[in-house]
């Protein structure tokens, strides 16, 4: 494959994307459309995608009848699980498209697993809800590919992260400042699954590949935002309890609970390597990963003031 960014252009089939007009879904819809196919957008309420020229439809992940009709006339699907940690929920939203996908014919799923999972199992739900969905699509009937990004470089975009930036001079972040990750651009997880769901990679299906830019530490990460800031920044290890507070306040305490687990997790093994080593996987995949330093350079948040 090559590492151009360039991703390839396949017949007209039509690609279904479950969570469409989410942050992570519009970018993998962006990548499908790039490529020239026609996509459907899949969302519990049916909201238009951001990008332009998308058939938009409502289906509820938990309900057999809507994701079969979800799936009409659908080639391929990408599956990106919401902010769900209830394990019979995901597993039943996981069964649903596998067995919808078998039965409309539909020739490939590549799940977007959202994280990074640990070897052995955990108490945290964020991994153990999304390692029951990885077993569901890899074992199901369609052929599946399954992409474990790290941490996504966004992330750094929510207002209390830039409000450190512009105005105290931190990087402030729920992880301890040794663990090494590998972040990872929307943009890069799109183009990604775009790859994965294409014909030409065949030699995918089975595999689980982790994906993401060069490892970075937090003094690391800090220092590409401060080029793109135009000031010095520390990196700040923020309390994954007072983080699972600040998520309450918009996703509700269930989902915050969720995906604070998983830094809490992280916190209690500082030095741990599951959220290192993802620029193999995108290699695999032919993407050249966006730099720490390139994406923040492109931000509006906190550009220098001219």
């Amino acid at each position: 494959m090559s590492t151009d960014n360039t991703i390839p252009r396949h017949r007209a089939d039509r690609y279904a994307v479950f969570g469409a007009s989410g942050a992570q879904g519009s970018a993998i819809v962006a990548a499908l459309t790039e490529a020239g196919h026609a996509v459907r957008g899949v969302s519990r309420s049916g909201a238009a995608s951001p990008v332009p020229g998308v058939e938009n439809v409502a289906a509820d992940l938990g309900d057999r009848d809507q994701v079969r009709r979800a799936l009409e006339g659908v080639s391929h699907v990408s599956l990106t699980i919401p902010l769900c940690y209830d394990p019979d929920l995901v597993r039943r939203y996981a069964e649903n498209v596998t067995a919808a996908a078998a039965e409309q014919g539909v020739g490939r799923v590549v799940l977007n697993s959202n994280t990074r999972i640990p070897a052995e199992p955990t108490e945290a739900a964020a991994f153990e809800t999304r390692r029951v969905a990885e077993e569901i699509v890899l074992g199901g009937p369609v052929p599946a590919v399954v992409l474990r990004p790290s941490l996504y470089l966004e992330n750094l975009l929510a207002p209390g992260v830039v409000d450190g930036v512009t105005n105290a001079g931190v990087l402030a972040y729920p992880l301890p400042a040794v663990t090494p990750v590998s972040w990872v651009s929307h943009a890069d997880l799109g183009r990604g699954i775009a790859v994965a769901l294409a014909e030409e990679a065949d030699d995918l299906v089975g595999q689980t590949l982790d994906i993401g830019g060069p490892d970075l530490v937090g003094a690391d990460l800090a220092a590409a935002v401060a080029a793109a800031a135009g000031k010095p920044l520390r990196f700040e290890p923020l309390d994954p309890a007072i983080f699972e507070q600040g998520l309450a306040g918009f996703l509700g305490a269930d989902a915050a609970a969720g995906v604070a687990g998983l830094y809490h997790w992280v916190g209690r093994d500082p030095e741990t390597a599951v959220m290192s080593g993802g620029t193999d996987g995108l290699k695999k995949l032919g993407v050249t990963p966006t730099s720490a330093a390139d994406w923040s350079a492109r931000q509006h948040a906190w550009a220098p003031m001219a």
